[in-house]
C-alpha cells in the first residue's frame, strides 16, 4: 500500500508540531490554515491591531497567548495565527483592509529560538531586518523609490544605496561577519548589533513611509526566550528599552508609531512582562496585560472546531478526482478523527503529530480502513494538561 490508496498525495499531518514560516514544506510553513476554526480570534486581531479602516485606532502593542504553562501554551496556534496574517497583508501590501495600492501595509515576523540574554532590543531589530529582505519588503520599496526619493524621505546615504540596489543584505552580512543573519552572534561581536535600532526604526521605517506604507505590525514571537531570565531586572531592562526605541523615544518608529508590537507567549511570560511594563513607567499610556483590552487569547478548539483543522491538512494533500461518496476524513473513519482530538483534548499539535504516526503505521500494516481502534492502539504522544499557575505568578 502507499498513500494514493488512501487518496492522499503523501502524509498530510506534519511529522513535528513546530512551525517553521520561511520552509517550503506546507504542513510547517503557515501555509495550510483553518480560517473557520479561528473565526472569532481573527476578527478580535483585526478589530485589536489592525483598526480598519480607522487605522489610527489601533492597539500600539499587545499580546498573542495561550492558556496558562510554557508546555501547553505552545502548540495551539499562535505563530500559525501570525503567519496567517503575514501572509494575508503582505500578498497585496494590505489590500484587503486599505481597499486602496495608494496605501499598505506589512507585517514583520520575528522568533526566538534561543534564550538571548542582552541586546534583546537590538536582536528584534536584527531579525526585522532580515524578514524585511525574506518577505521582499525592501523589494517592494525599491520597486517604489529611487536613491533620490529615499534621500528626500531622510534614509542615510549608505543604507538608501543598498535599497536602492537591492544589496542591503549583503551589507548586513558584512557587518554581522557570518555567512547568513542567524543567530548567536559571534562572540564579543556586537558591531551590526549596535547599529539595528537606527536601521530599523529609523531608516527602515523612513524608506517605507516614503514607499507608500502607512502602518505596520511587528510581530515578535516567543517573546518568553527573551523574558524568562533570572531576575526580574532583566525584563525591566527590556521594558525601558523598548519603550524608548519603540514608543517614546527619538527615533522615527517611536515619534510616528508605525507599527504596532504584538508580542506572543504564554500566560506567565505574559504576566512577567506586564510588571515589567509597569516598573518601566508605560503601563499607564500603553496598556499591556494578558486579559486586558490590548491582548487577544488563542482558544483550544473545541471538537467542530478541531476536525476543520483536520479536514484543511487532508484537502490539501487529497488527490484529484477521488470517487464518490469517500469521506472527508479517509481513511479515517470520522468516529476515529473524533476520538484522536478528544484523546489530544483539542491540542492541535498533539493530535497532529499522532495523526502523522498513525497513517505510517496503518500503511506499514495494510490497514485499508483507520476506526477508532487502530487510533486508540497506536496513540503514542500525551497532551500536556494545563496547570492553574500559582499564586505568585498572577
Amino acid at each position: 500500500m502507499d498513500y494514493s490508496d488512501y487518496y492522499l498525495i503523501e502524509n498530510p499531518f506534519p511529522e513535528g508540531g513546530v512551525l517553521q514560516p520561511y520552509s517550503s514544506n506546507p504542513k510547517i510553513n503557515g501555509e495550510i490554515f483553518c480560517v473557520e476554526a479561528r473565526k472569532d480570534t481573527i476578527n478580535k486581531f483585526e478589530q485589536r491591531f489592525i483598526g480598519a479602516p480607522h487605522f489610527s485606532e489601533r492597539k500600539k502593542v499587545g499580546f498573542l497567548w495561550a492558556e496558562s504553562t510554557i508546555d501547553f501554551g505552545r502548540g495551539m496556534g499562535k505563530t500559525a495565527l501570525l503567519v496567517y496574517f503575514k501572509h494575508k497583508i503582505n500578498k497585496n501590501w494590505g489590500r484587503d483592509y486599505t481597499q486602496t495600492d495608494t496605501k499598505k501595509l506589512c507585517a514583520i515576523y520575528v522568533s526566538f529560538d534561543q534564550e538571548i540574554k542582552d541586546y534583546q532590543l537590538e536582536h528584534i531589530c536584527l531579525l526585522a531586518l532580515r524578514a524585511c529582505i525574506e518577505d521582499r519588503v525592501f523589494q517592494e520599496i525599491r520597486k517604489n523609490c529611487d536613491y533620490d526619493a529615499l534621500i528626500k524621505s531622510g534614509v542615510q546615504g549608505d543604507f538608501a544605496t543598498h535599497i536602492a540596489n537591492g544589496t542591503v543584505k549583503d551589507y548586513l552580512i558584512s557587518l554581522w561577519h557570518k555567512p547568513e543573519l542567524t543567530l548567536p552572534r559571534l562572540p564579543r561581536d556586537t558591531y551590526l548589533l549596535n547599529l539595528t535600532v537606527d536601521l530599523f526604526f529609523n531608516q527602515t521605517v523612513r524608506a517605507l513611509r516614503a514607499a507608500g506604507f502607512i502602518n505596520g505590525l511587528l510581530f515578535v514571537d516567543d517573546i518568553e526566550n527573551l523574558v524568562d531570565l533570572p531576575g526580574q531586572k532583566h525584563n525591566i531592562i527590556f521594558a525601558k528599552n523598548f519603550g524608548s526605541g519603540f514608543l517614546r523615544g527619538s527615533t522615527t518608529q517611536a515619534r510616528e508609531r508605525f507599527f504596532s508590537a504584538i508580542f506572543t507567549t504564554h500566560f506567565n511570560s505574559a504576566r512577567k512582562l506586564t510588571t515589567a511594563w509597569q516598573e518601566a513607567g508605560l503601563l499607564s499610556a500603553y496598556p499591556l496585560e494578558p486579559k486586558g483590552e490590548s491582548a487577544v487569547e488563542v482558544p483550544k478548539p473545541d471538537e467542530s472546531a478541531s476536525l476543520e483543522m483536520v479536514k484543511a491538512y487532508m484537502d490539501h494533500f487529497r488527490l484529484e478526482n477521488i470517487p464518490s461518496g469517500i469521506s472527508s476524513f479517509y481513511p479515517f473513519t470520522e468516529e476515529a478523527i473524533k476520538k484522536a482530538v478528544n484523546l489530544a483534548i483539542y491540542h492541535p499539535r498533539t493530535f497532529l503529530q499522532n495523526l502523522n504516526l498513525i497513517v505510517e503505521k496503518a500503511l506499514a500494516a495494510n490497514q485499508k480502513l483507520i476506526d477508532e481502534k487502530f487510533v486508540m492502539e497506536n496513540w503514542m504522544i500525551k497532551p500536556k494538561t494545563a496547570e492553574v499557575p500559582r499564586v505568585d505568578q498572577i
